[in-house]
């Protein structure tokens, strides 16, 4: 990563170092959240086929939903752009 820094680090990359653990910086942990509070919330699966069932298409979708990926970036304090480079 150093060496990447140093060969584009001007202005087309932005690099960020980040905490080891700052979940409220993943958007990753918002897809988690949205998927146990609003989409599964009630949801009491009879087995682990019906549970990995349920959740694979719910992730289908949400992978198809761009807005609402969008959002899962946009409820992270970090700034965005695609050459944006986390460490």
């Amino acid at each position: 990563m150093r060496q990447l820094q140093q060969d584009f680090g001007d202005d087309r990359l932005n690099f960020n170092l980040l905490p080891p653990y700052a979940p409220e910086l993943n958007p990753v942990e918002q897809l988690w959240n949205f998927s146990k509070d609003k989409e599964l919330s009630n949801f009491t699966p009879h087995n682990v086929a019906e549970l990995n069932a349920t959740a694979t298409n719910l992730f289908e979708n949400i992978r198809h939903d761009q807005s609402r990926l969008r959002t899962f970036f946009k409820a992270t304090p970090l700034s965005w752009n695609p050459l944006t480079i986390f460490l």
